[in-house]
């Protein structure tokens, strides 16, 4: 039986070390490469699909549209044209602006889906977007006089005056305004009311 003691020569451990220190690195290499799946679909999911009879960009806005609906929306589709609209406080001026969005784009173009999502305002039964509701909430606050005034489109503002009349002008003045802030020329800019006033 022989009895054989092995050793390891100068060029055994360099050898060995080169080896580990690949080891090492391919086992870095892999980590990262983890990490940045990782980072990558946490930064860019993967897309929803949306609905597979719509072409790729009518696709994508109706994700777009889905993603952020709130109050009144309305997606509205034709072959190839589309429109849609969201945040507004009735189904008639958010179908109609819908398709006034997709006419301009193209033809065909009929309602697709509504969604409607009213809440009511704190000090009234009245259906109201998130937002005209926050807003309601500082009116019901406000000291007299003072008046609060909306639109189909969301749109909304409170006053203050010397007078009841002088808020409600104010109020209207206000929501007036912002009603037509960043509409397009195509689009209808819908009036404002005085739905409260003290």
């Amino acid at each position: 039986m022989l009895n054989k003691k092995f050793s390891l020569t100068g060029l055994d451990v360099v050898i060995l070390l080169v080896g580990l220190v690949i080891l090492a690195v391919l086992a870095v290499v892999q980590l990262e490469q983890q990490v940045q799946d990782v980072a990558r679909e946490t930064v860019d999911p993967e897309p929803a699909q949306g609905p597979a009879d719509m072409p790729g960009k009518m696709r994508a806005e109706y994700v777009k549209w889905d993603r952020g609906v709130s109050d009144v929306s309305v997606f509205v589709r034709g072959k190839t044209a589309y429109g849609w609209v969201r945040g507004y406080l009735t189904e008639e001026a958010a179908t109609a602006d819908a398709m006034t969005w997709c006419a301009h784009n193209g033809k065909d173009c009929a309602v697709y889906e509504v969604r409607v999502e009213l809440t009511t305002g704190v000090g009234t039964n009245m259906a109201m977007t998130e937002k005209m509701a926050h807003g309601f909430a500082r009116f019901v606050r406000t000291p007299s006089p003072v008046a609060f005034a909306v639109a189909d489109t969301g749109a909304f503002a409170l006053a203050r005056g010397d007078t009841t009349a002088a808020a409600s002008a104010g109020a209207l003045e206000r929501c007036t305004a912002f009603a037509a802030k960043d509409r397009e020329v195509f689009l209808p800019v819908y009036p404002c009311r005085v739905i409260a006033q003290r």
